[in-house]
């Protein structure tokens, strides 16, 4: 692998390929990130360099970002596919970026919060469905910030449907960590746990509720062909402030007769987006 290849582990579906050697001299590159949302400074923020060949992961190109959302990260000479930005509750960045020769390249960074991401305070309450927890494809991996794990869940009717769940459509709750209001969801409908396409996310049902107990449909369809493997964005339907909880009901899989949609339903990520509610 040359210096800028890179890899995130047995599951990244998108490695980087990379044949050159080390380059010579020094630059850098320094910016400010901010909340998308606010406008405010992000502190704690790691910009880290994927792709070069450093050695051990203490050695790895990387910076943190101050009190006021400011970082300078020292890079050699080259053009790097991926700069990653990424926080604890926010939505991940990349930034393709070149630097030449030995000097300063800038690039700001705004990051979204991610209410429903575990990390940021969010915490799953309820799920009908938790059969692959153990293999980190339960409920929960949906909200782990992760786009190559997910939840894996078990398809009502399919021939290895197992015998102690209650028949009903696969759903979990979250509470999240404060009061939101929303402006939209992003879902990644995926194969996940080693399952092929057949078993991604079409059918689905969002709700939500300021209290637990009184949920109101948010968005309910079915997502295209076109849209496996990416994120779509959607915006609630009606009245959607002061959101504490989240329920999502996965109903369907792309195809219920392929060879893993006949037993499962899978989707990589939920995400909700949004501004703290006020008071």
């Amino acid at each position: 692998m040359g210096f800028f290849a890179d890899t995130t582990g047995g599951n990244d579906r998108a490695p980087i390929e990379d044949f050159s050697g080390p380059p010579e001299g020094e630059g850098e590159l320094a910016g400010r990130v901010t909340d998308a949302d606010t406008g405010g400074p992000l502190a704690g923020v790691e910009i880290a360099a994927r792709g070069p060949d450093t050695g051990s992961p203490a050695e790895r190109l990387a910076a943190t970002t101050d009190a006021d959302g400011r970082y300078v990260l020292p890079l050699p000479p080259g053009t790097y596919p991926a700069i990653t930005y990424d926080r604890a509750g926010y939505g991940r960045a990349a930034e393709r970026v070149t630097i030449a020769g030995s000097v300063r390249a800038t690039r700001d960074v705004a990051l979204r919060r991610n209410w429903a991401a575990l990390d940021g305070g969010a915490t799953v309450i309820e799920t009908n469905d938790d059969g692959g927890a153990a293999f980190n494809c339960g409920a929960a991996a949906s909200f782990d910030r992760d786009p190559n794990s997910g939840w894996s869940a078990a398809r009502p009717g399919g021939p290895g449907y197992p015998a102690d769940l209650t028949g009903q459509p696969p759903r979990v709750t979250l509470a999240l960590p404060r009061p939101v209001d929303v402006d939209s969801f992003e879902l990644l409908p995926d194969a996940v746990c080693g399952d092929d396409l057949s078993a991604a996310l079409t059918g689905f049902r969002i709700e939500i509720s300021s209290d637990g107990e009184r949920f109101v449909t948010a968005r309910e369809g079915e997502l295209s062909r076109a849209e496996t493997g990416r994120v779509s964005r959607l915006a609630p339907r009606g009245d959607a402030t002061r959101v504490s909880y989240v329920r999502l009901t996965m109903l369907s899989p792309r195809d219920p007769e392929g060879r893993s949609g006949r037993d499962f339903i899978d989707l990589a990520e939920l995400a909700v987006l949004g501004r703290a509610s006020r008071g």
